[in-house]
């Protein structure tokens, strides 16, 4: 949903809250009367708690930038606190709002719904928590779209090597702060929805961690035919299924293989479609547009502040719920897209399969992934990559027809009920944004 941009007025850059920005009523209405415009200094504490050397833990749960993405933490790493970088110093309890100071429009921001005493953040957050506030009102008042914007803005302006800002501007900032009932009300009906979007997102998680178990097992451990070739009966398997599996081996350039099984490139599995450079068709004022995805996008979903182009870009260029995305430089990575229409970036391959599942060449695209990985860091350029050479020389197995119908009956419900779910919390988290604004209004 668009907003008007915040105004930032006087030289101690606060924001004001105006019914335009959907953050407070008019003044004088019957219904805001109660709430007060207060600095989030007053209610809150920036950065209060960090390590010392009287630290009492000898490994700790690190949380960094990369692992921060709009409100969800992916991973906290676990560390020894000696091999810990030195960043690693702010101090997380449960009610603790973090907000990356750099680059704020990457939206790097969480709510910490509960926390082990060993839970550490990198010094690139803020930690603000709250004294006199309600800790979800506070996390929804500051992640809000116009207040992002506002960061944003000032980030632009530092003269650092990126841009980032002062935690001092975010304890100046001048939030609305209703009565402590009316917090909990909003605070509970965003939360709702923010936990069935992380129910889902663990949801997934399960889902694809069965998908590729069995993945694993039939296509690449090959557990079956070594059961099948031991005279037994291959584990957790139907006869139909059990008798499409070969209980024989034969050499390949991979080693051993089933039996009537081929081995080939990826290159032959998919089309992987390059995207274009997307600042050639620039969004037009006052005509439809859609929002480009790059790699933040693919890492983070979409914001308010993707780039957006007009409706020129070729079709084979729009992605789609469903499509599958795979990051070829920067952050190599693999997903499937599901935050509707949007034009596909340059470092970004659109993967069409060829002849088979979508699941399965995603799969085989996971397995050669950490090799990627270690390609597109050891280029010595700013930023890593792969060549197209590299995705002939990643080799993957290839069932007989039969066994890829069977797999396909076993595994697609996976996939979809994966795609149903990104699609549910997208719709879900556009609610959200619809809500916010509207409820720290008082409507």
């Amino acid at each position: 949903m668009k907003t008007k941009k915040a105004v930032v007025v006087r030289s101690n850059e606060q924001i004001r809250w105006t019914n335009q920005t959907g953050l407070s009523a008019p003044d004088g209405s019957p219904d805001r009367k109660q709430t007060e415009m207060l600095p989030v200094g007053a209610v809150a504490r920036i950065n209060e708690v960090a390590i010392t050397n009287a630290y009492a833990f000898a490994e700790i749960e690190y949380v960094d930038i990369a692992s921060v993405e709009r409100g969800s933490i992916r991973g906290a790493a676990r560390l020894p606190l000696k091999e810990a970088p030195s960043r690693a110093r702010r101090i997380l309890r449960a009610g603790d709002t973090i907000i990356s100071t750099v680059r704020p429009n990457l939206e790097h921001y969480a709510f910490i719904k509960s926390a082990n005493p060993n839970a550490i953040a990198s010094t690139g957050f803020a930690v603000i928590t709250p004294k006199a506030i309600d800790p979800r009102y506070l996390y929804y008042a500051l992640t809000r779209a116009n207040v992002t914007e506002y960061f944003t803005r000032v980030a632009a302006t530092q003269t650092s090597a990126y841009p980032a800002f002062n935690p001092d501007i975010l304890e100046k900032l001048k939030i609305p702060v209703p009565p402590l009932a009316e917090q909990k009300r909003i605070a509970g009906i965003l939360g709702a929805l923010d936990d069935k979007i992380e129910l889902n997102r663990r949801m997934n998680e399960t889902l694809e961690a069965m998908a590729r178990a069995i993945f694993k097992s039939w296509f690449v451990d090959f557990d079956p035919v070594h059961a099948k070739a031991r005279g037994e009966k291959p584990f957790g398997m139907n006869e139909e299924t059990a008798a499409l599996f070969p209980s024989k081996f034969t050499d390949s350039p991979l080693g051993p293989i089933p039996q009537g099984w081929e081995v080939k490139p990826l290159s032959a599995l998919a089309d992987f479609r390059n995207g274009l450079a997307m600042q050639k068709y620039p969004a037009r004022d006052g005509e439809p547009s859609i929002p480009v995805v790059k790699i933040a996008e693919l890492r983070g979903g979409l914001s308010a502040n993707a780039q957006r182009a007009n409706l020129d870009v070729p079709p084979a260029y729009v992605v789609s719920d469903g499509d599958l995305l795979f990051s070829w430089s920067g952050s190599l990575m693999v997903k499937t897209w599901a935050e509707g229409k949007a034009a596909l970036n340059q470092h970004l391959f659109l993967v069409v399969p060829r002849n088979v599942p979508q699941w399965f060449l995603h799969c085989w695209l996971l397995e050669h992934l950490e090799d990627f990985q270690a390609i597109a860091a050891s280029k010595a350029t700013t930023m890593g990559h792969i060549q197209r050479h590299h995705l002939e020389d990643a080799l993957c197995l290839v069932p007989a027809a039969g066994m890829s119908v069977a797999a396909d009956a076993t595994i697609s419900p996976f996939a979809s009920l994966v795609l149903s779910n990104l699609i549910v919390a997208r719709r879900l988290a556009n609610l959200r944004d619809l809500l916010l604004p509207m409820l720290l209004s008082g409507r």
